[in-house]
């Protein structure tokens, strides 16, 4: 459906010759980056879910003690996710909500980890859908784009911190992992 739609909109433009060739290439860029990833989807949707039980906590954890122990067991729940063999989207879901508790702790060397670490989900996913050889274009682009985004919002956050260089690292490093496999896929 999707390729489809850009083809059609590719082909009026080339028809009408409104654009030269890049000017085409750019709009069929912008339609392509408009539509929401796969994804992005399940993650949203998962991450609605545990949102609801999120605000739930959040209305009974008045202290900063309460938030400390909520955020614990937000962390207690992505490790059962882990143990459980969840999928991706329920791990990222799950790393979401403690990025959450996170906000409201006003900890932001915190938060920007836990983007680090959804980043580094996306970069393990990719890894897996890639690792027999094949390319799995797709799907692969979609864990890049993804990873790439969370990994942008955590260098964002650490070039405000003036602390925690090991993150920074990790973080960086991280992000150029997913540039260098963009490369691949262009």
């Amino acid at each position: 459906m999707k390729r489809i739609g850009i083809a059609v909109l590719v082909s009026i433009f080339l028809a009408s010759n409104l654009f030269a060739m890049s000017g085409v290439k750019r709009l069929k860029d912008r339609v392509v980056s408009s539509f929401k990833s796969e994804v992005k989807s399940e993650v949203d949707s998962k991450k609605k879910n545990l949102m609801k039980e999120f605000d739930e906590v959040r209305k009974t954890a008045n202290t900063v003690t309460e938030m400390w122990e909520a955020y614990n067991q937000a962390k207690l729940d992505l490790q059962k996710a882990r143990d459980n063999k969840a999928d991706i989207t329920e791990i990222v879901a799950h790393l979401l909500v403690i990025s959450e508790w996170a906000k409201l702790l006003d900890r932001n060397d915190i938060l920007s980890w836990q983007y680090n670490n959804i980043g580094w989900e996306f970069i393990k996913k990719f890894n897996e859908v890639t690792a027999d050889g094949t390319k799995k274009v797709d799907k692969a682009k979609q864990y890049l784009t993804e990873g790439k985004r969370y990994l942008e919002i955590a260098k964002k956050l650490e070039e405000k911190l003036e602390t925690g260089k090991d993150r920074k690292e990790a973080i960086d490093r991280n992000l150029k992992y997913i540039i260098a496999k963009e490369l691949l896929f262009k």
